[in-house]
């Protein structure tokens, strides 16, 4: 079974590493991405802790899922990792969030900002669950 194979470390380890992705690209992308929102910097400078809990919980649930889906791949590595984050983030998130996007009417901006964080912190996930695989017994 797929989970007995997920090495919890690795899972820790990429949820980590895509929740501070995230920092670094909203901190980056800061400007143009509350004029995408709509929001104010005020309005964006919340001192609620519940989003970067909330963000860490979907950041563990997407490295923990990441895990048990490459678990039974006979392709380890951290290459094969990236190129599974890569996929998945394309077909799975960019194309459905382009379509809910449209339809929301939402900047197109918006779209490339948001599924850029997406995309890049799967294959950063990707790379850390596919390059620390579980040793086999």
């Amino acid at each position: 079974m797929p989970i007995q194979k997920v090495n919890w470390g690795a899972v820790i380890v990429a949820a980590i590493a895509f929740w501070l992705w995230g920092a670094v690209w909203f901190t980056l992308l800061k400007a143009p991405y509350i004029a995408a929102v709509g929001f104010s910097g005020d309005q964006m400078a919340s001192k609620d802790p519940m989003p970067y809990i909330i963000s860490f919980i979907a950041a563990l649930v997407l490295s923990l899922g990441t895990a048990i889906a490459l678990a039974d791949s006979n392709q380890p590595g951290a290459k094969h990792g990236v190129e599974f984050g890569l996929f998945m983030g394309i077909i799975v998130f960019a194309t459905n969030y382009l379509s809910i996007n449209r339809f929301q009417m939402k900047p197109i901006s918006l779209w490339l900002i948001e599924t850029g964080y997406v995309v890049i912190g799967m294959m950063i996930v990707g790379a850390v669950i596919g390059g620390w695989r579980k040793k086999s017994a």
